[in-house]
């Protein structure tokens, strides 16, 4: 479960005003001036950004009168695009089979197991034929800052979102290749708002809209009408991140400064904490008891997700990062079957670097049982409902290249780990 890169959001350390970047979908941030740690809240809204132009007024004009010599104004314009991205797992019929006219034996059959990361943008007006319907220069080229509409406002006029989130969300989640899909899971979903900047140039009985960070021509035949709908009086979505002192909530202990991590655990009091919209929540968890005492040893975390039906076992989801979904699929599904006893640990004195953080929150996590409960029984599955969550750190035995679980044996390459950031 290794996310793609995201784009870069440009904001100031609350703290000493200094440059402070981090990456979209972050949970945290460290300051390079002053050293602070902070906890980026808001995780779990549709939180606002905009992308700031870099063409003048009169840079405009000349690109406008290439296409409508008769250009006489200009005014800056930030339209509303959704983003969303996330990372979709899937348990889909192999292509020899998919053609069959006749349902297919998923317990004979067997089903492939795919990952894929999912980024879409769509602009969040029904206005069609103005060739504005996505980002208009690459994700990739782009950076973001926070969103403060007075400040926004002072450039341009900030256009509203008509598309209600709700709707936006079904949008983005419409699955492709739907007939091969036996099951899917969505997990680390972001949606957010993109405030896009472009400049409309008016000319008589037309307009041309000018892309104000690429300085391509997006429409060079918009009907005058289209004015109208760009000057409507609407509240826009302002909602932006927010920072907070990243420390324990119980003992005031730093946390790591990890931005890709949703699950904290704070080796000075031994608690676990998972990132809310606005704070850190207390999550039930236990450090795990090492069966071979003085082993090297790193403590992963893992997801126990109790299951509403009967004699069925608690289905182990992994949270950490690793290049590698059928192995951590194995690995839960071995985990799963093999119900071990998991005798609490002491958490006291022991090394930071040796407990790593988790990747997946209690939503996610969910999401995922299901998809390891396909591989465990593929029959049985979708009738199986997620329940509660709590977290266990196992312990993994580190030797000759590979990470080992004691209580199964099952072992998994250790490069495909993917360390915390801070470690």
């Amino acid at each position: 479960m290794t996310p793609a890169p995201r784009l870069v959001i440009a904001a100031e350390c609350p703290t000493c005003g200094a440059p402070l970047d981090f990456g979209e979908g972050a949970t945290t941030a460290r300051c390079g001036h002053c050293g602070s740690r902070l906890l980026l809240t808001g995780r779990g809204r549709v939180l606002a950004f905009h992308v700031r132009p870099r063409l003048d007024e009169r840079d405009v004009l000349a690109i406008a009168r290439g296409v409508a010599p008769t250009v006489g104004d200009a005014r800056l314009y930030f339209l509303p695009y959704y983003r969303f991205t996330a990372e979709e797992f899937r348990w889909v019929i192999p292509d020899a089979v998919g053609g069959d006219a006749q349902p297919p034996d998923l317990e004979r059959s067997g089903l492939d197991l795919e990952e894929r990361h999912v980024e879409r943008n769509f602009l969040a007006c029904a206005w069609d034929g103005l060739g504005l319907y996505s980002l208009g220069v690459r994700p990739d080229a782009l950076r973001l800052s926070l969103f403060r509409e007075e400040r926004v406002a002072r450039l341009g006029r900030v256009v509203a979102a008509e598309t209600a989130p709700d709707a936006a969300l079904a949008h983005a989640l419409r699955a492709a290749d739907a007939s091969r899909v036996v099951h899917r899971a969505v997990v680390g979903g972001l949606l957010s708002l993109v405030y896009y900047p472009y400049w409309v140039a008016t000319a008589p009985e037309r307009l041309a809209i000018i892309d104000a960070v690429a300085g391509t021509v997006a429409s060079a035949d918009a009907s005058p009408s289209v004015r109208d709908r760009l000057e409507r009086r609407e509240e826009a979505s302002s909602d932006t991140v927010g920072f907070r002192p990243l420390v324990c909530p119980n003992c005031g202990g730093d946390l790591p400064p990890d931005g890709t991590l949703v699950v904290f655990f704070c080796a000075s009091c031994g608690r676990a904490w998972e990132v809310s919209a606005e704070r850190l929540e207390p999550v039930p968890a236990r450090l795990v008891a090492t069966p071979a005492p003085g082993a090297n040893v790193i403590h992963l975390p893992v997801w126990r997700v109790d299951v509403a039906a009967p004699d069925a076992a608690p289905l182990l989801v992994p949270a950490f990062r690793y290049r590698g979904l059928r192995l951590l699929v194995a690995l839960a599904a071995r985990l799963t079957r093999a119900r071990p006893a998991l005798p609490p640990a002491d958490a006291d004195g022991r090394d930071a670097r040796s407990i790593a953080g988790g990747h997946l929150d209690r939503t996610d996590a969910r999401a995922l049982a299901r998809v390891v409960a396909f591989a465990l029984d593929p029959g049985r599955a979708a009738t199986l409902e997620p329940g509660d969550a709590s977290l266990v750190w196992l312990p993994f035995e580190m030797s000759g290249g590979a990470l080992r679980e004691p209580r199964t044996g099952f072992a998994l390459p250790a490069t495909g780990l993917v360390r915390d950031a801070a470690a």
